[in-house]
């Protein structure tokens, strides 16, 4: 159930490190970030399913069958 809570962090974590070894600047990163946030807003699915539900139907989405 918390997979998105470790999927989000390593999202975070990547674009901080990111900015914190100056690959990319703050200004360049915020502007990144307010793009993806109004991109997700626009998501139909957000407003019918929830998180958690979400990364559970990933993980089974995802899975190879033998």
């Amino acid at each position: 159930e918390l997979l998105w809570v470790y999927e989000g962090l390593t999202q975070y974590l990547g674009e901080v490190l990111t900015v914190r070894c100056g690959l990319l600047d703050q200004g360049e990163y915020l502007d990144r970030f307010a793009r993806k946030v109004s991109e997700l807003m626009s998501k139909k699915g957000r407003s019918w399913r929830s998180l958690a539900d979400t990364a559970i139907s990933s993980y089974l989405l995802r899975a190879h069958s033998p």
